[in-house]
């Protein structure tokens, strides 16, 4: 008997450890073509976007290039109606791009293939190139679930039940948009193929701006409800959808549009500054309604770009900083980094570098001590706390041989922290 029991328990462990093998656990951090993978082994789990995806990010060519797959590109996650994503993914902000699908003989093609009760909100994919026969979409194929606060761009095809972001929707589209081309034949929509087709689909807040083959937002609406929902009837050349308000694109970037149909929505100055009390921001007259988010993270949390400044006054010394932006969580730690270059022709000991942070009204709130790394490399690790909006670098120095200035404290420009709400 004990034998027996030994036997099984050691079978269930194997059988345990095998399935573990290559998935991903709940609230896991997804940072390459690898870990999106897998959330198809765990497809009831939570998992986090923390950075962009493109053709660059390690696993594409094995994954979701054009040669991936026997040259099918992209599996989509959860491909059929009893093999469905029901977690959560959350995009932060953050942008998945150069998705390349070419399945023409199967259905529920996407990014994620079919979604059932789960939640997708907060994500962008761009310049996406997705091929399937039926419920396709640049986002996701089948939408049984919540899809929220985000955005696709590229191409779409399928011979019925496409669209630009959603390809089937019997879930809910809220806060979303869609600025791809979208071709096929039946039930084809700029936003959503087909919506309602067997339950409560609902579209709400949103649009659509590229040009498509049939219904300017959507393509069929059955049982579905469409709310305060629009598209551009000049960008698609097409006037007539199965749900929304056609505009022209002048229309489309007046905020008027929009604020009168109840969206949360506020007009910035440029499309580099945002407000991300609101959902969306436009830049009226000039731009079609974007995702606050987009405005600020459209690159990821943090720019992976430096920038070359000299401190105030000028003349002494020149900072190579980054991040020259930061987009980040509450909580979220970043590594701030400096370089000194002296423009003087004399001998300078630095003594310290610090990180001085400010609020939205110019008030310093904190400050912070780099660490020297070389005499002219510095760096530290910051945890954002939520009430900055923006830091400078103090540079302290002295002159072994004589000070040929008065000034031993220079301070760098500003350099923006955006935080996500």
């Amino acid at each position: 008997m004990w034998k027996i029991v030994s036997i099984f328990l050691v079978t269930a462990a194997l059988i345990i450890g095998m399935i573990g093998l290559g998935t991903a656990s709940p609230s896991a951090e997804i940072r390459d073509w690898y870990d999106l993978d897998a959330i198809r082994h765990n497809l009831a789990g939570n998992y986090t976007l923390v950075n962009n995806l493109n053709s660059t990010t390690p696993g594409y060519e094995e994954l979701a290039g054009p040669t991936a797959n026997r040259r099918k590109g992209w599996k989509p996650i959860g491909a059929s109606p009893y093999n469905v994503f029901t977690g959560s993914f959350n995009g932060q902000g953050y942008e998945i791009g150069d998705l390349f699908i070419n399945r023409p003989d199967e259905d529920n093609v996407g990014l994620f293939g079919s979604v059932g009760y789960g939640v997708i909100k907060d994500i962008g994919v761009a310049n996406v190139a997705v091929t399937g026969d039926g419920f396709v979409g640049g986002l996701v194929g089948s939408n049984s679930g919540n899809v929220s606060n985000s955005y696709s761009s590229g191409n779409v095809v399928g011979y019925s039940n496409a669209g630009g972001l959603v390809g089937d929707n019997s879930g809910t589209v809220n806060n979303s948009y869609s600025t791809g081309t979208v071709i096929g034949y039946s039930g084809v929509g700029g936003l959503v193929g087909a919506n309602g087709a067997s339950s409560n689909g609902i579209v709400s807040n949103s649009y659509s701006t590229g040009r498509v083959t049939g219904g300017g937002l959507v393509g069929v609406n059955d049982y579905g409800t469409v709310i305060n929902s629009f598209w551009d009837t000049e960008t698609s050349r097409q006037t007539a959808s199965a749900g929304g308000r056609g505009k022209t694109t002048t229309e489309m970037k007046n905020a008027t549009t929009f604020s009168g149909a109840g969206w949360n929505i506020i007009a910035v100055a440029n499309p580099s500054t945002r407000n991300a009390s609101y959902i969306w921001n436009i830049v009226d007259d000039q731009t079609y309604p974007l995702l606050s988010w987009h405005l600020s993270c459209y690159q990821g949390h943090i720019s992976p770009t430096q920038i070359e400044t000299e401190t105030i006054p000028l003349g002494y010394f020149k900072l190579t900083v980054s991040p020259a932006e930061v987009c980040a969580n509450i909580g979220e730690k970043i590594v701030i980094r400096c370089t000194i270059d002296c423009l003087i022709n004399t001998i300078v000991d630095i003594s310290s570098v610090n990180v001085l942070l400010f609020d939205s009204y110019g008030s310093m709130i904190r400050e912070r001590a780099m660490t020297k790394y070389s005499a002219w490399s510095v760096n530290t690790v910051y945890t954002i706390v939520g009430d900055e909006a923006y830091y400078e670098l103090k540079v302290t120095f002295t002159f072994p041989h004589g000070e040929p200035g008065q000034h031993s404290v220079y301070g760098a420009h500003s350099f923006p922290i955006l935080i996500r709400k």
